[in-house]
């Protein structure tokens, strides 16, 4: 039995591959899309239960994509987990302005994953961006003062460095 299904989206061959083993073999059925082009047409032909996206996409950027996809009826409350190297936890802000769910560093840590698939995957648990973003957007300078904001509330970061919304 399937435990859903999972689109993998990104420009990077390993890192399909990989996500794609993983979560085949976990029992999830994955399909995959290695740009955004690709992305909007899985989402069109069949839409999944959730999408693992890079931030850094061929033909554009999770922001991008992710507010399009809050701007559509069908798909406003599929869950997004951004992907994106340690380096550019900045880019969690961006995502979470946009509508993202979570935000996963790269490399993954599989504990991590399944639970954030755990959480997202189940029709209540789903929470898209709540008053929780710092205040006025400019006011947050340097990865120490996100790394603060994110720790400062649980719902926004696990132990093992995952942003949750």
């Amino acid at each position: 039995m399937m435990k859903g299904s999972i689109l993998i989206a990104s420009g990077d061959e390993c890192t399909r591959q990989a996500l794609q083993n993983l979560l085949s073999t976990a029992g999830y059925d994955t399909r995959l899309a290695m740009d955004a082009v690709g992305v909007n047409d899985q989402i069109r032909t069949r839409q999944p239960d959730l999408i693992m996206l890079d931030f850094r996409l061929p033909g554009g950027f999770a922001p991008t994509i992710i507010a399009g996809l809050r701007g559509q009826p069908r798909s406003s409350a599929l869950p997004v987990i951004v992907m994106a190297e340690p380096e550019n936890r900045l880019r969690a802000v961006e995502a979470y302005d946009a509508g993202a769910n979570a935000f996963l560093p790269k490399p993954f840590n599989r504990q991590v994953l399944f639970v954030l698939l755990g959480r997202l995957m189940k029709p209540e648990s789903i929470r898209l961006l709540a008053d929780v973003q710092p205040g006025a957007g400019d006011s947050m300078h340097g990865q120490e003062e996100l790394a603060v904001w994110l720790r400062s509330d649980p719902t926004r970061l696990n132990a093992q460095g995952a942003v949750i919304r």
